[in-house]
């Protein structure tokens, strides 16, 4: 890949006093180094010691914020050295030496007179971001550069984009031949679709297409599109003798074929006889390739002959051309995709000037146009290098190739200017935005002085040792893109040292962490970490010493917990309060995608809809209304009633007010606000609902919403069918004494005293974009349509390199101590990529970097911190018996009540282990354990049973294994396992899982079932009711210490379906109970069921479904729609034995439901 390598000449350190303000110049600042008060004191010198006006001086930053920062210690220390030379004490030694120069020339008179206009003129000072810079110039030069004078800048363009997305799928996809049209829409089924797919593209209009590619036509679609059709002539020819081909079959079926093939090959035929109805061709998918000739030949027994019939060999051949046309139609797909993308860079501008407004990035190409143009562009480049001389260009690393043109154009030619760039290439991780590494590289080779800042003065002595070690211990610690880590220099006197026990910890801390899930694992021991700190602040044995030696607690506000995406953030934020620790969570996450987000949407689709009864029904079991699932239960005719008439008013006032006042109404009804802030993250909800009411107020004031078309406006953002924008990240609720959560992206520029990053294992997955951008051998931005081969290794090449870059900003964030989680997969999972595995290259382990400033410890803190020391005479906490207390209603589980203990799980009781260890194949050697068999279920929960998708199923198995950290190895074993599972006949009807819909199914069915009862009364009503099996289990519950139940019992169901009008329970389980298929009797089976309580949790969602259907199902009648309960023991399952291997079934008698119904609402003597 492009390797547009620093150059290797080694920077001058950056001394803002002593370097000559001429030509070109790049200043590498490493983080912590002190970049922002370098520039600050080069733009003094330039006002005192070289006369420059601050209306002369342009200094350009990224973001808003980083200007007004700029701005405001410019001035301050314009006004502190004016003070100095009026007599006052310099700041620090920088401005003692600046003010000894300016003593000999050009004097303390001129140069306090200098300082004081600048304070005085200091509106005029040109600190901008770029975009206001362009946006300046472009105004003030609007006929040289001709721009509109009155354009309105747009922050928002995301609906015009779609808009534009939109008029071309309308002149441009929807004409499409039909082909493809199908091919393209495989990719992007809409415009919402395409416009995600061109997402993090649109920002980067400088993207080329590479050279040699020619829009991806290929070749001629005519011949292709005529072979195909003949084929397919040929095959309904053949197909004339459509029963001879089936007698065919069937003969092969009942004898040579492969066993796991019958079913496959029979869904084939019958989709064939189905495309022969149809007008067109059919796609080929996995079903019709069944019947091809070759794939009959693979399914034969070894030793048997495939079935010959002329319609297979036809379909053989229909299978090559309807291929190579597939592959010719999906080459086309890119080349349609780089049209889009231009015709927003080419119509949006257009579209937007005509309404008076302008975006962002059009600023930047419109001053680039004027710059370029051969009759205007060098008068406007002189003029603007004349008004400003010198640049400041802060943040450097986060330039693109139109910005440093823009730069180029004007302080080039040999102005006779001078320009400062100012950056750091280690901490470039915008790209997402259209930042660009590579242009940051290519402008080091071409300045006229190169400088570094190296001295940390953020960190610790230590930590930045610490650092040294880390990034040093490898030659590419940024990967292929060729960036060096320069060792960093420590300050004597850092501004913090914490101290704990009165001796400093070693700064850097790598703690090993062991399960899965990978990032649940990690949540855990960073969240024991942090309560282990926070309670060593609390006893005062963790302190933070300043520079003048004032000591005060670590507190909370003290660490901040650093993730890669938002989602791990909140997960983060939900584990600290279940915890016990407030944090405050800084992410950029949407409004959109929050939890009030969805609320607020139920909510106000009942205000418009009140007579919807699944509509109001969902919005009162919001906290806004404020009931419970029990409460909502009981609740009478007469009340539901007033709510449906209360609902009915907010949306009259909606109507004939507006959203506003509705919304008023809505939080003050019913302690709406109230309970929402009462909530354990009630600051968290109101700052969101605030958030969300503005933005309905603002869409509804500037397009005259109606409210039917805002709530569609809101439903579009919350399933994320339009993007959002900057003004709709959530807002921060309340720092106060929080521990901070951030992304990493949203930390850049902030330093914490304590770091933790619990996620820096992740690493990437294959490149499936059909469009993405790199960089050619040349460093030039390029889009990459179709990747594959070498530029898929150059793409992920690219992104593992802005991982490890990501990893050097999170880490050094901190001041004093950061601990990493190190995951450490189990021994025979694979073995992936990750910035934390780049860094340990050729170590046997985390603890091959161990050092004298790096720890490696391995699993949580202890669950207690050490007592505080004996300096308080108070009573220990421990010593007092606090009262008895009820707790009140109670959610409970199955998986407690068998435990005997007040707990949620979901897993086989077996330790995780890999299963062969007794022998056996197949499914039979699968690891058995809670990890394996969550993983199982997370397959059966994904997986459509109606697609008969074997390619699909595979990749699903593959994801699913990667993701509960399992041999990917094992995926023809699972989706095997799978398919004879569905393909069982489960009675001796007939009923099966294969080709059910998803409309017929309900996947994990989350029930909280009102329960009042006591254990006793529990077992007499199995004694009095039940069966032999339900009779065992009254006497296994006696012995079990269990509480009387007051609350809810709940649990998720893994599947119930609809089948000839009946509803089934099914519940999946990879209980190994021997070595092969044989094992799996129907003895074995109760004797399992028996042991580990099953029959209970049957009972207890047949309970369940029962009110749930009684509920919703008008008629409802056990005998007619109840059909019962299957429990599939998946690994002893095969369509030859059907149900005499691996299923248990039951049907509770009706008594015994009704029984158990009435017993776990606390009615009176069942």
């Amino acid at each position: 890949m492009s390797r547009s390598a620093q150059p290797t000449q080694r920077p001058a350190p950056f001394d803002p006093l002593e370097v000559p303000v001429a030509g070109w110049n790049l200043v590498e600042a490493s983080a912590g180094t002190g970049k922002t008060w370098s520039l600050v004191t080069l733009y003094v010198r330039l006002v005192a010691e070289c006369g420059l006006r601050p209306e002369q001086i342009l200094a350009i930053t990224f973001t808003r914020a980083a200007t007004a920062e700029m701005r405001e210690r410019i001035r301050a220390r314009l006004v502190g050295l004016w003070q100095a030379c009026r007599g006052g004490a310099p700041e620090d030694e920088a401005m003692a030496r600046l003010l000894a120069r300016l003593r000999r020339d050009p004097g303390l008179e001129a140069a306090a007179g200098r300082l004081e206009r600048a304070v005085r003129d200091f509106d005029l000072a040109a600190v901008h971001t770029i975009h206001a810079f362009c946006q300046q110039v472009l105004a003030e030069h609007a006929f040289t550069g001709g721009a509109a004078l009155d354009a309105e800048l747009d922050e928002d363009t995301a609906e015009d984009v779609r808009a534009v997305l939109e008029d071309f799928w309308r002149r441009r996809i929807a004409p499409l031949p039909p082909d493809l049209l199908e091919a393209f829409a495989e990719v992007c089924p809409d415009p919402a679709a395409l416009q995600r797919t061109l997402r993090d593209l649109l920002p980067k209009p400088y993207l080329r297409v590479p050279e040699g590619w020619h829009g991806g036509d290929g070749p001629d679609l005519g011949p292709l599109l005529a072979h195909r059709d003949e084929a397919w002539a040929a095959v309904r020819e053949a197909a004339a003798d459509l029963d001879s081909a089936g007698a065919v079959l069937e003969a092969f079926l009942a004898g040579d074929c492969r066993l796991n093939s019958r079913d496959r090959i029979r869904r084939g035929f019958e989709a064939l006889r189905a495309a022969l109805g149809g007008d067109r061709p059919p796609p080929l998918d996995d079903d019709l390739a069944a019947i091809r000739a070759a794939h009959l030949a693979r399914c034969t027994r070894k030793g048997g002959t495939p079935p010959d019939h002329p319609l297979f060999r036809r379909m053989e051949a229909y299978a090559e051309a309807a291929e190579e046309l597939r592959q010719a139609l999906a080459r086309r797909v890119p080349g349609l995709l780089v049209e889009a993308l231009r015709t927003v860079w080419r119509e949006l501008p257009a579209r937007l000037e005509a309404d008076g407004r302008r975006a962002f990035d059009d600023l930047l190409r419109g001053l680039q146009r004027a710059l370029e143009d051969r009759t205007r562009g060098e008068a406007l480049a002189r003029a603007v290098a004349e008004r400003f001389p010198v640049a400041l260009v802060d943040e450097f690393q986060d330039t693109d190739p139109i910005q440093y043109a823009i730069l180029r154009r004007i302080y080039g030619g040999g102005r006779g200017r001078a320009v400062f760039l100012v950056g750091d290439p280690k901490q470039a991780i915008y790209a997402f935005r259209g930042a660009d590494v590579h242009t940051y590289l290519a402008a080091a080779g071409a300045v006229d002085r190169r400088y570094a800042l190296t001295v940390n003065r953020r960190a610790t002595p230590r930590l930045v040792a610490a650092f040294n070690a880390f990034f040093g211990r490898i030659t590419d610690p940024f990967g292929a893109v060729p960036i060096a880590y320069p060792p960093a220099e420590a300050t004597a006197d850092p501004p913090l040292r914490l101290l704990v026990d009165g001796e400093e910890p070693a700064p850097l801390r790598l703690r090993v962490v062991e399960g899965a899930p990978r990032d649940r694992a990690a949540t855990a021991v960073t969240v024991a970490a942090i309560r282990e700190l926070l309670a060593l602040g609390a006893a005062g044995r963790a302190v933070l010493v300043g520079r003048d030696g004032a000591r005060r607690p670590l507190a909370a506000r003290d660490i901040a917990v650093l993730t890669r995406s938002n989602a791990q953030a909140e997960t983060m934020r939900r584990a600290l309060a279940r915890a016990g620790i407030a944090a405050a969570c800084a992410t950029q996450a949407s409004v959109f995608e929050s939890a009030e987000a969805r609320m607020l949407l139920r909510v106000l689709a009942a205000v418009l809809a009140p007579a919807d009864d699944g509509a109001l029904r969902a919005a009162l079991l919001t906290p806004l209304f404020g009931l419970d699932a029990c409460q909502l239960d009981a609740l009478p005719a007469r009340e539901y009633d007033d709510l449906v008439q209360e609902a009915a008013e907010l949306g009259r006032l909606w109507r004939e007010r507006g959203f506003m006042p509705m919304f008023r109404a809505l939080l003050a009804r019913r302690g709406g606000a109230a309970r929402l802030l009462a909530g354990p993250d009630g600051e968290r909800a109101m700052t969101n609902l605030r958030h969300l009411a503005e933005l309905l107020e603002a869409e509804a004031d500037a397009r005259g919403a109606r409210p039917e078309r805002l709530l569609d406006w809101l439903a579009e953002r919350v399933h994320g069918l339009v993007p959002a924008s900057p003004v709709h990240q959530l807002r921060l609720e309340s720092e106060g004494e929080l521990v901070q959560i951030l992304t990493i992206h949203r930390s850049k520029g902030l330093e914490f005293p304590v770091v933790f990053c619990p996620f820096l294992n992740g690493g990437l997955g294959p490149v499936r974009e059909p469009l993405a951008a790199a960089h050619d051998e040349d460093g030039r931005a390029v889009l990459v349509p179709d990747p594959d081969g070498a530029w898929e290794e150059r793409i992920r090449d690219e992104r593992c390199a802005e991982l490890l870059r990501l990893q050097y900003v999170a880490l050094t964030r901190a001041a004093c101590l950061c601990e990493i989680a190190w995951w450490v997969p189990p021994p025979r999972s694979q073995q992936r990529w990750s910035p934390l595995r780049h860094i340990a290259e050729g170590a046997a382990g985390p603890a091959d970097l161990a050092g004298p400033d790096i720890v490696v410890l391995r699993g949580p803190p202890p669950e207690a911190p050490p007592a505080p020391p004996a300096e308080t005479a108070a009573e220990p906490l421990a010593a007092r018996t606090p009262p008895a207390v009820d707790p009140g209603p109670r959610l409970t589980s199955f998986t407690a009540i068998a435990a005997g203990v007040e707990a949620v799980a979901d897993h086989d009781p077996e330790p995780a282990a890999p299963a062969a260890e007794d022998g056996g194949e197949g499914i039979h050697a699968f690891p058995r354990g809670a990890v394996p068999g969550s993983c199982l279920h997370a397959v059966f929960e994904a997986h459509d049973f109606a697609a008969a998708d074997r390619a699909a199923l595979e990749r699903l198995c593959t994801e699913r294994l990667r993701a509960f950290g399992l041999e990917t190895s094992w995926t023809p074993v699972l989706a095997d396992a799978v398919e004879r599972t569905l393909a069982t006949a489960l009675d001796d009807a007939g009923l099966r899982l294969a080709g059910l819909p998803r409309a017929r199914r309900s996947d994990e069915m989350v029930f909280h079932l009102p329960a009042r009862v006591e254990p006793a009364r529990l077992a007499a009503v199995l004694r009095a009711h039940g069966a032999a099996p339900h009779r065992r289990l009254a006497e296994r519950l006696a012995g079990l210490p269990w509480a009387p139940l007051q609350g809810y019992l709940t649990g998720a169901i893994d599947l119930v379906f609809e089948a000839d009008g009946r509803y089934w329970i099914v519940d999946y389980k990879s209980n190994r109970l021997g070595p092969t298929a044989e094992d799996y009797t129907p003895e074995r089976i109760a004797r399992a069921m028996d042991e580990r309580l099953y029959t209970l949790q049957y009972l207890l969602y047949t309970v369940a479904l029962h009110r749930h259907l009684a509920r919703r199902l008008r008629g409802y009648d056990y005998a007619r729609h109840f059909g019962g309960v299957f429990y599939l023991f998946v690994r002893g399952m095969d369509p030859a034995t059907g149900p005499r291997r691996g299923v248990f079934a039951d049907r509770p008698p009706r008594p015994l439901v009704e029984a158990l119904d009435a017993c776990f609402r606390g009615d009176g003597a069942a």
